[in-house]
């Protein structure tokens, strides 16, 4: 249908161009300002207005046609000194024969002020196309739910040399872990042991450590590990040379052990330097002789290098 009203409109015009009218400008401007419309639609519009007003025997010096913000269409009409401006008038389907008719009695209404002629004949609308049959929409199937998907569980085992500085004395150990969790948040257990180097007096200072450990990698602070341990200690004092030890051989006092890391890893191996510091829950004095020979102070500050491996 499409093809075969264009057809009409292109014929039209090539009888109107044929057929001489005397005192009809065919040149006249028809400007449309409608951003929304194709180049089709304003092609046409401009192909009908000519068309119609030349069949009628009308003229004009300018034809203007432009869409408002508020989404309505004006006209304006100008002839030799005299001009009208009016509204678009919504009578039928299509917008495009609502400006025809618009244009066209503008027109008629600027003769009648310039000459007095008999009112023109009533313009017909054209028939109102029948509405379309409704669309029934069809139903879209809602996506399907899917889970968000579950941290990948981590096991991690590690090995570690440490050294711990005690009150006159440095203590050398190290420590087996195992811990389990996402790549983020692990829980586990470590065990402990150190010894004390270049003892002191005549007996030997070991301890041994048991402890539940939490440990948590910060991505976003250069992927610092924060560990958290919390256990008993247990310090045990081996008297040396026939030495006579006054307070008791085994010292027990709970412990809590926070440690800061930055693992690096090559595959499922990998390396962890950190410094941590461990609070005792008192103080433990060795006596020895009749003195004081050590204590174990409540705070002791340590360095390690981890050996990680996650299976």
């Amino acid at each position: 249908m499409g093809g075969l009203k264009r057809s009409a409109v292109w014929w039209a015009m090539l009888l109107g161009a044929v057929v001489p009218r005397p005192g009809l400008a065919a040149d006249f401007p028809v400007r449309i300002a409608c951003p929304e419309w194709s180049a089709e639609a304003v092609g046409q519009v401009e192909a009908r207005i000519r068309v119609s007003l030349q069949a009628q025997g009308l003229g004009a010096s300018t034809i203007e046609v432009w869409c408002a913000s508020d989404q309505t269409l004006r006209v304006r009409v100008v002839a030799p000194q005299r001009e009208l401006s009016r509204s678009v008038a919504r009578r039928s389907a299509r917008v495009e024969d609502d400006v025809v008719w618009a244009v066209e009695a503008a027109l008629v209404e600027l003769d009648q002020q310039g000459r007095a002629l008999p009112p023109p004949p009533p313009v017909t609308p054209a028939p109102v196309a029948a509405a379309p049959p409704p669309v029934t929409p069809v139903p879209v199937a809602a996506p399907p739910v899917v889970a968000a998907p579950r941290p990948e569980r981590v096991n991690e085992l590690a090995l570690t040399p440490l050294v711990e500085y005690w009150t006159d004395a440095w203590a050398l150990g190290g420590e087996v872990a195992m811990s389990q969790g996402s790549a983020s948040v692990q829980y586990g257990l470590a065990v402990a042991g150190r010894v004390a180097s270049g003892e002191p007096g005549p007996f030997a200072l070991s301890e041994l450590s048991f402890n539940l450990r939490l440990a948590l990698t910060l991505p976003r602070l250069a992927g610092l590990r924060l560990q958290l341990g919390l256990g008993p200690s247990l310090l045990v004092t081996t008297p040396i040379d026939d030495a006579f030890a006054e307070s008791a051989t085994t010292l027990a006092a709970g412990v809590i052990e926070l440690l800061v890391a930055r693992p690096f890893w090559l595959g499922k191996v990998g390396l962890s330097p950190g410094i941590g510091l461990r609070a005792f829950t008192a103080r433990r004095n060795v006596r020895v002789d009749g003195r004081d020979a050590f204590a174990l102070p409540v705070l002791a500050p340590q360095a390690s290098l981890a050996l990680l491996y996650r299976p």
